[in-house]
């Protein structure tokens, strides 16, 4: 803290932040004393003085000179307001009283004409030039705002709700989705603040309290923190919200600004949260055309149910605690209380697809998009659920189109370049996929999941050699399983299974659990490889028991049919059967009903495989849902030696199916698909081509590890 402590506002010497509304409070108390020749909190000490301004107003300056001007009055008492944000219009004031604007012979002027005593007009004069030096440097700079450059992230802490109404526990909520439609900037995401907060050894759910958060904005690279509290007094509530800038590599704040808004009711809130929303979105720098597109009230992009937003808001902190059952259940009442809250269904979705409960993810998602046109949300999530939407159903086209729009939109954000990524690799253009993935990690360098996704691509376009310098990267940041996989991965395709294996072997290791399940299935991958089939079974066993102990259904049911593989190549045909109606008995999607009925053709099982086809019905409708119809009804007529209708299937999903491994790829697996045309009439006899784990290293990389 500095300065001369007679001097100081109440927020400098309560914390020591000094912003322009500081100055003026100064201003005030300088002006005070030139007039009345007494200073308004006067002490015995600068302790007891500074106490009492953090409490008490000071008397009236014509308490003591009563003959003072009452605009100069008005403006002194406007200076010298407790809380800063009340201090607006202080300046006008002076400017008022002294000929709009301080020149040097006005202000002497308007001291001269003072009828204070004799003794008091020196002290006028004596400080006249102080005074025009403060307001000088007040008006230059009192209203400067926290501007911060395009693309810039910002941290929002928790609303403190202090009304004690628990329902309105849903005001963080509100407010985030009003801040997220502005395309200027970009919140701190959620869930890395969890992570954050466990990279500063603190639990996930610890208080950003003043001191953490900065801590946290200094490490996302956040130059501007917002915090806010929501207080009532008798029948008025009142939203009050402060900025701080946060310079670069300090943990001390350049400056704070606040402001507050009053609603009379609950109904009226919502008004003040698109105000606050607002008013942030303005001092950070945000043109005002820009706010204007994009700028619907909270009620659309959120509920106008206060019950339904608390449910919401405790779903988000279920889920920060990683734990989305509880959210999931919190959802469904959020989603109970108002049927149009689109943003709940599509976090259900979300949190549905985490869990590989896809039929019930896809089915919240559909819900999420069929009330979009009477409660929408904002055009960031609606472009996100429209892409991911149609990326699951296998309509790349569609689901690129809208990660293209979503990054025109929002173009300093980096996910939508990341999700377009999965279009593009599926669709065979893994260039302009890697070229997606560089333009994200421009845009968010420290998000390992872009850098562990680049490096599975450089795999798939042949270029293993980018693969070291990508996972010392994930290593040197703390993600040692991805940086093990892509290895691993890395060694497989280059036939270097020694190195691979010794990879793979580390991954369940990891205290993550998802990267514990992928362990185990990479180890089978490179077990299986080398012959070692019965350790590949007892990997996959493992792992199946880890995911039965997590709830990890769709891992078991992966893991079950990799067994089945297993089976076919051991020609074991009746345990074959029991391992595919183990995984058919979990919700599956799309592609692993297409594995269980391809395996179940191939072990001579066509009643059940047949039954397959049914068990489509009930997945993501899509491309992929008929590519699997196509290629499961070409298993069985190739099981019954009806070639002819078996290429004609196996043509219609072709048709549907962008090509979706690059040239160099296709050479890899052995044979580019118009020789393999020719080669259908012995594709009975052939244990290669009928085999989808091969022996092919790249064949397996595939089969064993989910791409994005």
């Amino acid at each position: 803290m500095m300065g001369t402590p007679d001097y100081m506002s109440p927020e400098q010497v309560e914390n020591g932040v000094v912003t322009p509304a500081s100055d003026v409070y100064s201003l005030g108390l300088v002006v005070y004393e030139m007039l009345t020749g007494a200073r308004p909190f006067k002490s015995d000490s600068a302790f007891e003085s500074a106490v009492k301004r953090l409490r008490h107003a000071p008397k009236n300056p014509r308490a003591l000179v009563p003959d003072i001007d009452p605009r100069c009055e008005l403006a002194i008492l406007k200076c010298l307001q407790i809380d800063p944000a009340q201090r607006g219009g202080a300046l006008e004031a002076i400017s008022a009283w002294s000929d709009k604007k301080p020149r040097f012979g006005s202000l002497f002027a308007r001291f001269a004409a003072l009828r204070a005593p004799r003794t008091r007009v020196w002290m006028a004069f004596a400080v006249a030039f102080a005074v025009v030096a403060l307001l000088y440097t007040v008006l230059r700079f009192y209203n400067r705002r926290p501007s911060v450059s395009a693309g810039s992230t910002v941290l929002l802490t928790n609303i403190e709700n202090l009304t004690g109404d628990r329902q309105l526990d849903g005001i963080t909520v509100a407010l985030r989705s009003q801040l997220n439609q502005s395309e200027f900037f970009k919140l701190v995401d959620p869930s890395r603040v969890r992570d954050g907060l466990e990279r500063m050894v603190l639990p996930p759910d610890h208080a950003l309290d003043p001191a953490t958060a900065r801590e946290l904005a200094k490490r996302e690279g956040a130059p501007l923190v917002v915090y806010g509290s929501l207080s009532q007094l008798a029948q008025e509530y009142q939203l009050s919200l402060k900025l701080e800038h946060i310079p670069s590599g300090s943990l001390l704040p350049g400056g704070q600004w606040r402001n507050s808004w009053a609603a009379g009711t609950k109904r009226k809130l919502f008004e003040a949260v698109h105000l606050g929303s607002e008013w942030v979105r303005k001092q950070a720098g945000e043109a005002r055309q820009e706010i204007v597109a994009e700028d619907r009230p909270p009620e659309e992009t959120t509920t106008d149910s206060w019950e339904a937003l608390k449910s919401f808001s405790l779903a988000e902190e279920r889920k920060a605690q990683d734990r989305p059952a509880e959210a999931i259940e919190l959802l469904r009442e959020a989603t109970d209380r108002d049927p149009q809250f689109a943003l709940a269904w599509m976090r259900a979705g979300d949190l549905e697809l985490s869990l590989n409960r896809s039929q019930q993810g896809y089915a919240d998602w559909r819900r999420a998009l069929a009330v979009m046109d009477s409660r929408r949300l904002t055009t960031r999530e609606q472009l996100r659920i429209q892409g991911l939407y149609a990326f699951e159903a296998g309509d790349y086209g569609t689901a690129g189109n809208a990660f293209r729009r979503y990054s025109a939109h929002y173009p300093n954000d980096y996910l939508p370049w990341f999700y377009l990524a999965g279009p593009l690799m599926m669709r065979g253009k893994t260039d302009e996929a890697i070229n997606a993935l560089e333009e994200a990690r421009k845009r968010q360098p420290d998000a390992y999941y872009t850098v562990s996704h680049l490096g599975m691509l450089q795999i798939l376009n042949g270029s293993t050699k980018a693969v070291p310098p990508l996972a010392a990267w994930l290593r040197a940041h703390g993600q040692e399983a991805s940086a093990l996989s892509i290895e691993g991965s890395a060694a497989f395709v280059d036939r270097d299974f020694s190195r691979a294996e010794n990879r793979f072997s580390l991954v369940p290791g990891s205290p993550r659990p998802e990267w514990r399940s992928r362990g185990y299935r990479l180890q089978a991958c490179i077990f299986a490889e080398r012959g070692r089939i019965a350790e590949a079974r007892k990997a996959l066993a493992d792992g199946i028991d880890f995911d039965t102990s997590q709830g990890d259904a769709s891992g078991r049911a992966d893991k079950l049919l990799a067994l089945g593989y297993l089976d076919l190549r051991a020609h074991d045909l009746n345990t074959l059967g029991t391992h595919v109606k183990q995984a058919l008995e979990f919700s599956l999607n799309a592609a692993q009903v297409m594995q269980a009925g391809t395996l179940l053709a191939r072990a001579n099982s066509l009643p059940e495989a047949s039954a397959t086809l049914k068990r489509l019905d009930a997945t993501l409708e899509g491309p992929l849902r008929e590519i699997a119809k196509h290629r499961i009804a070409g298993e069985i007529f190739l099981t019954r030696k009806q070639t002819a209708q078996a290429i004609a299937e196996f043509e219609k999903a072709d048709a549907i199916e962008p090509p979706s491994l690059p040239a160099t790829t296709l050479r890899a697996l052995g044979k580019p698909r118009e020789t393999a045309k020719k080669l259908w009439p012995s594709i009975g006899r052939s244990s290669l081509l009928r085999n989808p784990s091969g022996i092919n290293p790249i064949r397996n990389f595939l089969a064993f590890t989910p791409m994005l």
